[in-house]
């Protein structure tokens, strides 16, 4: 790794502004999905919540208003029932007129027929109906609502004697204009109570996106690089601990982030002292990767290439750079070059027969040393030392 790139790694660039554009657009539309989607929510419930709320306490007013005439005309067709039987045994059609007159006082009255045994009417009173031996009896309170009128029917005996029958009409007119007035009075108060939701709904809504407001301010400073900054805290307490969330995250990646300047910086420092040495050095330094091309090369291995900087060797396959043909210009193959058999060996190598080759085509006799390099157990280079020893094999 080379000193730019290290040093590189001990800042953390801001993000981009067109990202945080990007987040508050998003942020802007995420409030706005979640305020509407809340106040929708909560009228769709409210709405069916007020019309479940309505039908049943129209059906509880209903059945209480036809318990409450079934009771009365019940009531009052026994006592009727006692009255009549006397007249008919006497056959007193004036008596039993004046029976049928008390009821004439009901304001749900609406007919009333006595007949004898032999199906003959004896008295009547009211709005006698057309036919009236032919409408039927309706014992179901509800449909006498439904119809406005309820027909009643019983048979008059006395003593096990068969005297004659009643027929008797209530009309149920004002049940259901009560129950009109119940359920219209219900509607109201339903209507009422949807509007005080809905406008619950939009203040909560508001006030949820107010607060999702702080949480997307705190993200746009996070995604900036702006990691010292703080979300303030909520009053709701769900999203608080999300706000909390947010500030501890960034309190963690703020401390990552320090411990890895550190660490890069104490390695910059590292590398700057190695640096030093390599560039002191009057030996010649080079390092391999696995496929033998050149990592990093000291001055005086540049130098003594003829070469004019290192980047000239940065990346290039050694063996065909320097060391790819002997002194008398025979080649050497890759797998019999001592330099690269490190990297299959695992061995160190030295030799001090070797020549080595010029940047101008010039060769001149080395003697080198060849290391591997080990990372978690595992070769992951060499690295090669090597002296130029023509004077001492002129000395020789």
């Amino acid at each position: 790794m080379r000193m730019s790139e290290i040093t590189s790694l001990t800042s953390v660039p801001p993000a981009p502004e067109k990202n945080s554009g990007d987040i508050k657009k998003k942020g802007d539309v995420l409030k706005i999905q979640l305020s509407s989607r809340l106040v929708i929510t909560m009228v769709i419930i409210q709405a069916i919540m007020l019309a479940t709320l309505v039908w049943n306490s129209g059906r509880i007013i209903k059945e209480a208003h036809i318990e409450q005439l079934e009771r009365t005309n019940a009531t009052e067709l026994g006592h009727m029932l006692e009255t009549v039987s006397i007249g008919l045994i006497y056959a007193d059609r004036a008596m039993l007129a004046e029976s049928l007159s008390h009821m004439e006082s009901r304001e749900d009255f609406s007919y009333a027929i006595i007949y004898d045994r032999k199906k003959r009417i004896m008295a009547s009173s009211g709005d006698v109906p057309e036919a009236p031996s032919q409408v039927k009896s309706n014992t179901s309170y509800a449909n006498s609502v439904d119809i406005g009128i309820q027909h009643l029917s019983s048979d008059i005996s006395k003593h096990g004697q068969f005297l004659g029958s009643l027929r008797v009409g209530f009309k149920t007119d004002h049940i259901r204009e009560l129950m009109l007035g119940s359920q219209k009075q219900n509607i109201f108060i339903a209507i009422i109570t949807f509007l005080l939701t809905l406008m619950a709904s939009i203040l909560l809504g508001r006030y949820i996106s107010s607060n999702l407001r702080l949480l997307e301010h705190g993200a746009r400073h996070f995604s900036r690089g702006d990691l010292n900054y703080r979300i303030a805290q909520i009053n709701d307490n769900a999203i608080n601990d999300v706000a909390n969330a947010f500030n501890t995250l960034a309190e963690n990646l703020q401390s990552t982030i320090n411990d890895v300047n550190e660490r890069n910086n104490s390695l910059v420092e590292s590398e700057f002292q190695v640096r030093l040495l390599l560039d002191s050095t009057a030996e010649a330094i080079f390092g391999l990767d696995m496929d033998g091309c050149c990592t990093f090369a000291n001055p005086a291995c540049v130098q003594m290439l003829g070469y004019r900087d290192a980047e000239e060797l940065i990346s290039q396959n050694m063996h065909k750079l320097i060391h790819n043909r002997r002194g008398d210009g025979t080649p050497i193959p890759a797998n019999e070059c001592l330099i690269l058999n490190v990297l299959q060996s695992g061995k160190g190598n030295h030799d001090d027969s070797e020549v080595l080759w010029q940047a101008d085509g010039n060769s001149f006799p080395a003697e080198f040393w060849s290391y591997p390099i080990y990372h978690d157990g595992n070769i992951t280079g060499a690295v090669v030392t090597f002296l130029d020893i023509t004077e001492r094999l002129t000395m020789a």
